[in-house]
């Protein structure tokens, strides 16, 4: 991991995978108590890791390689018809930028969307504290993204900006909106974000061939993943 040699690991003892419920996993942890600097956490992004609140954190299972980071060069990916059906449903959706703040607006959305699609993990019930500490805490570099239609909030992304991209954190979505295939259209608004930021990557985490949650990672191609060490291009 070129340029942050300086920095600490520590790693976390095994617990059930929540992902892969027969395998253990555990994390490979940056030190808490080290203050990243922005060079240092794009470099970390770019090795792999993530953030979860002010954790930054890699999967580092013993007997388990499946998560698999993954990030799409903006300037290679063009929209398929399904996305440009996608695009059309939302097109009145309006996309505002504005920095993390605690809105009860935003927080009974996300707790809409934890209930509906995460009720039996780790996430649920999902409190304030929990909230606060997920999505408020962490970076100097995150920023959400609204999206409304006619003022209504329907979508929020929290994102990461990097020197080679934008990593997105998480995104929370009105979940009662099936039809309208919302957090497919907030990662075809975010890859347009970083194209007019002139950037090269939109990182999207992890992908994992035997998690069905992760399939739909599958159909933003070209993307690249992380295979020992190397960003490989995947064409699907």
């Amino acid at each position: 991991m070129s340029g942050i040699q300086s920095v600490k690991f520590f790693l976390t003892k095994h617990e059930d995978c929540s992902y892969l419920p027969e395998q253990q996993s555990s994390l490979l942890v940056v030190d808490p108590t080290r203050k990243i600097s922005s060079s240092e956490y794009s470099r970390l992004t770019q090795s792999g890791f993530r953030r979860s609140g002010a954790t930054i954190y890699r999967p580092q299972c013993k007997s388990c390689e499946e998560c698999v980071p993954i990030r799409i060069p903006v300037e290679d990916f063009f929209p398929k018809r399904r996305h440009k059906r996608i695009l059309r449903k939302n097109s009145h959706i309006t996309v505002s930028k504005v920095s993390p703040f605690f809105s009860v607006e935003h927080f009974s959305l996300y707790s809409k969307y934890i209930e509906s699609r995460h009720s039996s993990g780790g996430m649920a019930p999902s409190s304030i504290e929990q909230y606060r500490d997920f999505l408020l805490e962490g970076r100097p570099e995150t920023s959400f993204y609204e999206y409304r239609e006619d003022e209504i909030l329907l979508a929020v992304a929290v994102t990461d900006s990097l020197s080679d991209g934008i990593s997105a954190v998480y995104n929370f979505y009105d979940p009662t909106l099936g039809s309208r295939a919302l957090g497919i259209f907030m990662i075809l608004s975010l890859l347009e974000e970083t194209m007019k930021q002139s950037k090269r990557f939109l990182y999207i985490g992890y992908w994992i061939k035997e998690c069905k949650k992760m399939s739909y990672k599958n159909q933003f191609c070209p993307s690249e993943r992380l295979i020992k060490g190397k960003w490989v291009l995947y064409d699907g």
